[in-house]
């Protein structure tokens, strides 16, 4: 606290401290203890060995289960309209939703009686909450803030598996024979499935009526852009990078995550 330090751009926009700059300290600098536990709900915390973030272990931690939500049905998952961070919060602290499943109890009447709420934003909610009950494989896997699994990711592993049974089913021998995931991804994905946890909560979302469909061949696969890989860094003057990339991809263009001999455009 207090330091003065190098600041350099790393990998895509990321800021990265490089070192302090000693000859500015002046005695008054203090270290910066780390918390030990989660300000949210007490776990001990843990830092992976080779990673920089220190993360609370315990997945029933409020604050995780919120921010998963938010991710869920944020533009970077279901993209639910109506549902936004703000929507959401207030949702899980009315004890309306504490879980995925839960977005799929909802209902019209509970929404319209809500403060900020009314009759139109509530039908539209619903209308957009039954619209996200067939996702593709792809959209669904990225929804679900698998670690280490990102929009890219899900794509891959989707055009692989083509269904959530086989993925479901899959080990890591599997994951790892698909070009582009590695041994970090391949366990994240284990480790996710063979969760019971998981196994319920994909359960009950069958329950409810979602229904992950089977990936088919991309619409854009013969398209302008086939053969092309685009990386999307910065802001767009007109578009956001969500609708950039699904304009891409209906073109038969592919995104990819980061820079590699593979990208033609950037």
């Amino acid at each position: 606290i207090g330091d003065t330090v190098i600041v350099r751009r790393a990998g895509d926009v990321i800021p990265e401290v490089v070192k302090p700059v000693i000859e500015k300290r002046t005695g008054r600098e203090q270290p910066i203890a780390m918390p030990t536990a989660c300000p949210e709900c007490g776990s001990a915390l843990v830092r992976p060995a080779q990673e920089a973030i220190t993360r609370c272990p315990n997945p029933n931690c409020p604050a995780q289960r919120i921010r998963g939500l938010i991710h869920f049905t944020g533009k970077g998952g279901m993209d639910i309209e109506g549902l936004g961070r703000k929507a959401v919060e207030q949702l899980v602290s009315l004890g309306l939703i504490q879980d995925i499943p839960d977005i799929y109890r909802l209902k019209k009447e509970s929404l319209a009686a809500l403060d900020g709420w009314g009759d139109k934003s509530a039908e539209n909610a619903i209308r957009a909450i039954e619209a996200s009950r067939t996702p593709t494989l792809a959209k669904f896997l990225a929804a679900l803030g698998i670690r280490h699994v990102g929009e890219v990711t899900a794509q891959l592993l989707a055009r692989h598996f083509a269904s959530l049974a086989r993925l479901d089913a899959a080990g890591e021998a599997d994951f790892l024979h698909i070009e582009g995931i590695g041994e970090q991804v391949a366990a994240s994905l284990v480790d996710y499935f063979q969760d019971p946890a998981v196994q319920e909560m994909l359960a009950r979302l069958a329950a409810l009526g979602v229904q992950v469909q089977e990936e088919q061949p991309e619409a854009g696969a013969g398209g302008a852009l086939a053969g092309s890989v685009f990386l999307f860094t910065g802001t767009l003057a007109h578009l956001s990078r969500h609708e950039a990339k699904a304009r891409i991809k209906e073109l038969g263009a592919q995104v990819a995550s980061g820079i590699s001999r593979k990208v033609t455009h950037v």
